[in-house]
């Protein structure tokens, strides 16, 4: 628990050392990483409709945009405008996106 004021938390008794919480968040983010990446590898070989955002942040060839169960997928395209709904075959997925490639 975090012990904020105004809270039921910040008149418990502290039962775990600093450490011991930061050993706890490393460890919760490793399963949310493993479910996250277990999650996204039923995109794999899926084409999927996507709303274009914008550009990647990393490589401006390369669009971004957004399922709409809100998964980031990034792929390269031609005449592509930002607010159309395209179709992205996915070919790769990793933890936090995916990535695929225009379908005509």
């Amino acid at each position: 628990f975090s012990p904020r004021n105004s809270t039921p938390a910040a008149n418990m008794e502290t039962v775990n050392t600093p450490l011991e919480n930061k050993a706890r968040l490393l460890q919760l983010n490793e399963l949310v990483k493993k479910y996250s990446l277990e999650n996204n590898q039923a995109y794999l070989d899926q084409t999927v409709e996507v709303l274009v955002d914008g550009f990647s942040k990393k490589d401006e060839s390369i669009y971004t945009g957004y399922t709409p169960s809100q998964k980031v997928v990034n792929f390269k395209a031609e005449n592509v405008n930002i607010g159309d709904i395209v179709k992205v075959k996915i070919n790769r997925v990793k933890t936090w996106y995916l990535s695929g490639e225009l379908v005509n």
